[in-house]
């Protein structure tokens, strides 16, 4: 799954470093000169380190790309120096004394559970009885010749199936023994969040600024998104990270509005006026458009219904969504409770509310960089 996080960091002043800018263009045009001379060699991987290459040509930037890692190291679920030992003899003893699972014991005599290769998804047990899956014609369970041969062992116990606890652990939980701990287990970091992730990627449109701020990143497209084209109001752009003082909160919300008008012209032009052709991924039933199972248009409905069912008088003063919040202190995930940094708690009804009160509680001069993690 992809989600996406507004990561807070601290970036002092940079100066602009021409020489390390004019390098990355290079490199850039390297990789887009051997692209055009063959066009079908490693294109994907091509794009992802342009791509990358791009995001970086100012000096704010890449001192974004170079802060966020550190933000973002405690969380990787492969960051080693994070890493702690996690005992499971205790939890994987209990399993073996307690647990059981339904076998079968084949014609040859062996005893095999239901997850074997030569019975998983062609055998089942019913009411302590073998049939075969999908026999016959009809392909329905049914008692054949090769069903009859095995017996049905429902509720077989671990202890049996395995002669010794450290064979269970070993052979059927895949735990390694660890000399060390003396414990079977394994190492992981048990803050991890993220085992991937990028500045911008599915989110590349979050916040807003002026065309002439000079301290902000682009940051980098997904794959097969490279090209597209995002309106904009005119003088601005779009960014994935920038400083609190530069985004322009109140030009996001009337853009937001915007779209919602224009929206709701864009439909009324589709089935009212019939003057524009809808797409096909619309579909209307019943004199209500919608796109895929969401309701998106009532046919003749006013501009003030269909603004309210778009939520239009909710748009809050910081007219963004995050699944996470990070900061230099903290990660916080929808639903926990969001404590500042003197430890004071905040109360919020709503994680919508949490976002609000976390941005409002930033200061100013702090860069807030949209992210797009996988884990």
């Amino acid at each position: 799954m992809h989600y996406h996080t507004l990561a807070v960091i601290k970036v002092p002043p940079v100066e602009e470093n021409q020489e390390e800018t004019s390098r990355i263009q290079a490199c850039i045009e390297e990789l887009e000169n051997k692209g055009s001379q063959n066009p079908d060699l490693g294109s994907v991987i091509r794009g992802i380190f342009t791509g990358r290459l791009r995001a970086q040509l100012n000096a704010f930037s890449r001192e974004v790309y170079s802060s966020i890692d550190n933000l973002m190291h405690p969380y990787g679920s492969e960051s080693e120096d994070c890493y702690e030992f996690i005992d499971m003899t205790e939890e994987l003893r209990d399993a073996y004394e307690n647990d059981t699972i339904d076998c079968y014991r084949l014609p040859g005599g062996r005893i095999v559970t239901q997850f074997d290769n030569e019975v998983y998804r062609k055998f089942s047990i019913r009411d302590g009885i073998v049939f075969e899956k999908n026999a016959g014609p009809l392909k329905h369970p049914k008692r054949t010749h090769k069903a009859k041969k095995m017996k049905a062992l429902p509720d077989y116990p671990m202890k049996k199936l395995y002669a010794t606890f450290e064979d269970y652990a070993k052979n059927y939980r895949f735990h390694e023994y660890h000399e060390d701990k003396q414990a079977f287990g394994y190492y992981c970091n048990p803050e991890a969040r993220w085992d991937w992730f990028v500045i911008g990627g599915r989110w590349p449109i979050t916040f807003l600024v002026k065309d002439t701020c000079t301290e902000y990143s682009p940051g980098e497209r997904t794959w097969g998104d490279e090209n597209t084209v995002y309106p904009v109001p005119e003088g601005y752009m779009w960014v994935s990270a920038a400083r609190k003082k530069d985004i322009e909160w109140e030009a996001m919300r009337n853009w937001q509005l915007h779209q919602i008008k224009q929206q709701y012209l864009n439909l009324t032009d589709m089935y009212v006026n019939k003057t524009l052709q809808p797409p096909e991924y619309l579909r209307e039933i019943d004199g209500c458009v919608y796109h895929y199972s969401t309701l998106l248009y009532k046919i003749g409905e006013t501009e003030e219904e269909f603004s309210k069912r778009m939520k239009a008088d909710e748009i809050r003063q910081f007219p963004v969504s995050f699944a996470d919040l990070v900061d230099e202190y903290n990660w916080f995930d929808e639903g926990d409770d969001y404590v500042r940094p003197d430890e004071t708690e905040v109360t919020a009804e709503t994680w919508d509310e949490t976002v609000q009160q976390f941005i409002e509680d930033q200061s100013d001069e702090d860069v807030f960089v949209s992210i797009d993690y996988h884990m």
